[in-house]
């Protein structure tokens, strides 16, 4: 992602997001980033971020240390960003 547009997604990050680090805000940016360069039906944009940072937040997953237990939290963040069951499944299966 261009550094602009990492830039713009970071600001979003840390006025939406309360506990994490910005190592974590980081993170997920680029775990979004990879999400909207798959080749899905519809990509996820700014409204599904929001909604899925707030969700992603209370559920505190942390992408720094992905054991079982945060890969599971994270696939179930998944239907907030997939616009259709065949999106969900390839997030799913990619994770």
């Amino acid at each position: 992602m261009a550094l602009f547009g990492h830039l713009i997604f970071l600001t979003l990050l840390t006025c939406e997001l309360s506990t994490s680090t910005d190592r974590s805000r980081s993170r997920c940016i680029d775990h979004f980033t990879e999400i909207r360069a798959k080749k899905l039906r519809k990509r996820p944009a700014t409204a599904e971020l929001l909604t899925w940072i707030h969700i992603f937040d209370k559920l505190e997953v942390n992408l720094e240390v992905p054991t079982p237990e945060q890969l599971q939290k994270l696939a179930s963040t998944y239907s907030i960003l997939a616009k259709n069951p065949e999106d969900l499944k390839r997030l799913r299966e990619n994770l």
